[in-house]
């Protein structure tokens, strides 16, 4: 006989209730939706060392760009099922339509690389349940689906009989699809295709005498799968001819942040922590007498006040750990307050809605801002799965294990400072690797210093290198850019260079050269060509300049192509020179702290790879800057205070000059939201410049005595924020100047009321001198 469960994928309230009707029913034969190219790798699932949140990779071996993957949660029905059946040695197989067969066919009908995506990211999918369950929710009084499913199966009671629940899902399901209408195109196609399928895997199991077939689907699927319902030739027909290509398969961990929707992925669920949250103090699974027991005995409604007590002591605690709420009090009067919102609602145990309130009110004083300093950890969790090394691996997971033990890097989570000589073959191998794993998203290793940086010789470059367990799910997704670590970078830099602009184009450039990517970097190399005669974005232009000027100046770049650098880099500059005073004469605040901060990065990029007479030529661009003449917004100014530290920095222009300059920008024509702008530009990160300008000095603090209260309170943020970034001992020597004064050392002392220094006496004499008692 065919038990069909309808199932929402990572739905905890569907794990509890298949595993219970799973020992009532005591099936010999479980069939799951789920990528039948993997039915050889199921058996690693049984092993102690997989522990979820894992996922199965499957890809096209001829292009491992076009892969899907299929995450299990330890509360996903489908590893609960797996579980279940792999205990207690019952034949487990998955029976969705082949990924071989998907893609396949997806090649043969010329979709495009979007569209494979959209099929990754879906997989495994809810079908169609939304829409049609739109009216049923709206019905109950939901305005949202999600909703009305997790508080009609996932946070529900255990039923008394442990397949009521499947039956009265299947029912809804049959009255949803009745009023669905019929989906067009590609997708109503799949899913037809998809459904023939998994009825063909039914009857299989039936020919081969099983008597107790468990089908465990998508809720959306269950109807259709009634064997009654469609015929063996129709489904035939549906699936002949289909295209078809070789895959592979990896079991790779996974995490609780890509289970989460909000990661992309098609199935996800919005709280993938409160899931995991439910499922473990949910009423545990048992059989028989005891399970009968235990619904006759217990309220439902205590059984599951639990689950709000443990989550309430668990947020309690990350709380505290923040300095926020009472601990065990505040646990104890959120779970107060969330079954009092529960019973007001109507429902019969507080969920994740009624929790949240209660811990923003009871715990958090009403300020929803404390809760988000735990909701991520509390909500999505920060779980990482496990994989048996036995286990299938990715070609690009394998070859990562080589090149690391051929390079002796360790997988080593605690923090690791490596000096490493570019003379060397294998420390330059080394540098290459890490920067390859970076380009793939896996930041293995951090440069400290640069080549030319440290003080012991121009060949050494200081790296701390840290492997974190979380890198393993960054390589599987990578797996799809190739087989091996240089491809796989590869291939990411060429997608990269056709949709990037040129600022990031010149950073792809010094990568793939730190990362001895040949191809890559003749390819970027044109492109950089390309568009920077192409385009007429200035900030573009600036944007690319750093980016080059590093690899001109660092690099183990190639003669031929650092020749074919030089002219690109000048026209760019010459460019950029140009359009830079008119690019930032109208712009806003951010815009021009932007503009600020590319302005001195190319200062220094200049500096760095002269000759001289660049670095004289920038110089007057940035005295036109810093002139500020005819500026459209008061912003502009921040970027000629800017120019003018660049140029004081440079040796360009003296005290006198910048007394001068500052008196110009801080005069009474100037309004102080500008001058403010003015000023930030000029001293913010400078502390050293201002210790040594003392004139400069005496015109700030002339500026800030002459404002008015309203003008002062307007322009206060501005120069808090200029000032932000000077150190304790930049601030205090800073005080002592504006103190000093004009007058030199002694002033403070001569400005000082003897009649007021004597009231102030006997207090401090009794702060600091207690026991001349105060005389």
């Amino acid at each position: 006989m065919i038990h069909r469960f309808g199932i929402r994928h990572h739905g905890p309230g569907s794990a509890r209730s298949l595993l219970r009707a799973f020992d009532a029913l005591e099936p010999d034969c479980v069939l799951i939706e789920g990528p039948p190219d993997a039915d050889d790798a199921i058996v690693y699932a049984a092993q102690a060392e997989m522990r979820p949140p894992v996922a199965l990779l499957v890809w096209a071996a001829a292009d491992p760009a076009r892969a899907v993957f299929f995450p299990f949660a330890r509360f996903s029905p489908e590893w609960v099922a797996l579980h279940w059946a792999l205990g207690r040695g019952v034949p487990v197989r998955f029976i969705d339509l082949p990924v071989a067969v998907q893609l396949g066919q997806a090649e043969r009908e010329e979709e495009s690389p979007q569209a494979e995506l959209a099929l990754a990211a879906s997989a495994p999918d809810e079908g169609g349940l939304a829409d049609p369950l739109q009216a049923m929710a709206a019905a109950a009084g939901y305005a949202e689906v999600d909703l009305f499913w997790e508080r009609l199966v996932e946070t529900a009671p255990d039923a008394a009989d442990p397949l009521a629940i499947f039956e009265r899902i299947e029912h809804a399901m049959r009255a949803a699809r009745a009023r669905a209408a019929v989906r067009p195109g590609r997708d109503g196609r799949r899913e037809a295709r998809r459904e023939a399928y998994m009825r063909q895997r039914i009857r299989e199991a039936e020919r081969e005498g099983f008597q107790r077939v468990a089908v465990v689907v998508g809720a959306w699927h269950a109807p259709e799968l009634a064997l009654e319902r469609h015929t063996a030739k129709a489904d035939q027909a549906l699936l002949r001819g289909l295209g078809k290509t070789r895959t592979e398969v990896a079991w790779i961990p996974w995490t609780s942040a890509r289970l989460a929707a909000a990661s992309g992925y098609g199935a996800g669920v919005a709280a993938p922590g409160w899931y995991a949250h439910l499922f473990e103090h949910g009423r545990e699974p048992t059989s028989g007498a005891a399970a009968e027991a235990i619904a006759e005995e217990c309220n439902e409604v205590v059984a599951y006040r639990s689950v709000a007590t443990a989550w309430a002591v668990k947020a309690a605690r990350l709380l505290r750990e923040q300095g926020i709420g009472d601990g065990p009090a505040a646990a104890v009067e959120v779970v107060r307050t969330a079954d009092a919102l529960a019973v007001m609602r109507g429902l019969a145990a507080a969920g994740l809605d009624e929790l949240r309130e209660a811990l923003v009110a009871a715990a958090c004083g009403g300020e929803e801002r404390r809760l988000e300093r735990v909701r991520h950890v509390l909500e999505v969790g920060d779980e990482l799965g496990e994989v048996p090394d036995d286990a299938p691996q990715t070609p690009l997971r394998r070859d990562v294990a080589k090149e690391m033990r051929r390079l002796r890097l360790a997988v080593e989570p605690k923090a690791v400072r490596c000096e490493w000589d570019l003379r060397r073959d294998i420390d330059r191998a080394r540098v290459a690797f890490v920067e390859r794993l970076a380009i793939l998203g896996v930041p293995f290793g951090e440069r400290l210093a640069r080549s030319g940086e440290v003080g012991r010789g121009t060949f050494i470059e200081v790296w701390r290198l840290a492997w974190d367990p979380a890198f393993e799910v960054e390589l599987a997704v990578a797996a799809r850019w190739g087989n091996d670590l240089e491809s796989a970078a590869t291939a990411v830099l060429f997608e990269r260079a056709t949709r990037v602009g040129l600022g990031a184009l010149a950073d792809d450039l010094e990568r793939a050269l730190a990362g001895r990517l040949d191809a890559a970097v003749g390819a970027i190399l044109g492109q950089i060509g390309g568009r920077a005669a192409a385009t007429s974005d200035v900030l573009q232009l600036g944007q690319a300049l750093p980016g080059l000027a590093r690899v001109m100046r660092y690099s183990d770049v190639k003669a031929t192509e650092r020749a074919a650098l030089e002219p690109v880099f000048e026209e760019l500059m010459a460019r950029f020179s140009v359009g830079l005073s008119g690019a930032v004469r109208a712009v806003d605040d951010e815009g021009a702290r932007r503009w600020a901060e590319l302005v001195e990065e190319i200062t220094l990029a200049v500096a760095l790879i002269g000759p001289e007479a660049r670095v004289a030529a920038w110089h007057e661009v940035l005295a036109a800057v810093a002139d500020g003449e005819g500026w459209v917004s008061a912003h502009g100014l921040l970027v000629a205070g800017r120019a003018t530290r660049m140029l004081v920095d440079g040796g360009v222009i003296d005290g006198a000059t910048l007394r001068l300059r500052a008196g110009l920008a801080l005069g009474a024509a100037v309004e102080p939201p500008a001058a403010a702008a003015w000023i930030e530009g000029l001293v913010r990160g400078a502390g050293v410049l201002l210790e040594h300008q003392e004139a400069l000095i005496g015109a700030l603090d002339g500026w800030l005595g002459g404002l008015t209260p309203e003008a002062f309170t307007r322009v206060l943020p501005v120069v808090r924020r200029a000032f932000s970034e000077l150190g304790d001992a930049e601030r205090r020597r800073l005080s002592a100047r504006v103190v000093k004064g004009k007058t030199g050392a002694g002033a403070a002392e001569e400005a000082l009321d003897p009649a007021r220094v004597a009231g102030l006496r006997p207090v401090l004499t009794q702060i600091y001198r207690p026991e001349e008692g105060g005389a």
